[in-house]
């Protein structure tokens, strides 16, 4: 996907092309000899008007499938799950494994302080 700059930037470049194309056809338009002449070239800045309008839609659909897109509705944090120190870990908070991880074992302690790591569920 194009940046803004990168899209305003080309938005500007053709801004400018089209509007020397417009003095350029409206400088030979009165500068014609004829009649005949002065509305072909008249046609012709017609038909570079009919362009630029139909370039302006396809820039404004660009712009439309860009706000339409997922992207940002995915960046939203789900699910979030942190690293904790254990030692300073609040009461009643517990390891959970990760998918395809193995559950954690209890660990191997002494009978006598048994009751301290104990889980009641």
């Amino acid at each position: 996907m194009r940046t803004v700059r990168e899209h305003l930037a080309e938005g500007y470049v053709r801004s400018g092309s089209f509007k020397m194309q417009i003095a350029t056809a409206l400088s030979k338009a009165l500068d014609a000899n004829d009649q005949e002449e002065a509305k072909k070239r008249l046609r012709a800045l017609v038909g570079l008007l009919q362009e630029d309008a139909a370039r302006d839609k396809q820039m404004k659909e660009a712009c439309e499938k860009g706000m339409d897109d997922e992207l940002g509705k995915r960046l939203v944090p789900s699910n979030v799950s942190g690293v904790v120190d254990p030692s300073r870990a609040p009461a009643g908070l517990r390891m959970i494994p990760r998918s395809g991880q193995p559950t954690p074992d209890m660990p191997k302690v002494d009978m006598q302080f048994e009751h301290l790591v104990k889980v009641d569920n």
